[in-house]
């Protein structure tokens, strides 16, 4: 039941999660900027304050449900970066102990 697991294995699957991690860092990062984007743009159209609108009270268009669309992808986007800090972690603890059988080996 202690089946040893193949070095390309290993490596190819660190390598599949880095690649993984780093592409969804990208795509959270470009989400990211065209939510902030459309925040910093509805902010700037609109006034100080509550608006009228032919004699109606509107409510502003920057909702508090934006501020945690925008808090939800940064969690996101921590996730990633601990996912890849782990996953590039694991990595060198392989390398050294790798390293290490191999020079015990000769």
């Amino acid at each position: 039941d202690n089946e040893k697991v193949s070095v390309p294995y290993i490596q190819r699957v660190l390598k599949t999660g880095v690649i993984i991690n780093v592409s969804g860092l990208l795509l959270c990062v470009l989400g990211l900027l065209g939510i902030t984007g459309t925040l910093l743009a509805k902010l700037l159209t609109q006034s100080m304050g509550v608006m009228r609108q032919q004699g109606a009270i509107v409510a502003a268009p920057v909702q508090p449900i934006d501020l945690f669309v925008v808090q939800a992808a940064s969690n996101i986007l921590l996730s990633l970066v601990i996912s890849l800090i782990v996953s590039l972690w694991l990595t060198t603890q392989y390398r050294s102990k790798l390293g290490k059988n191999n020079s015990t080996k000769k």
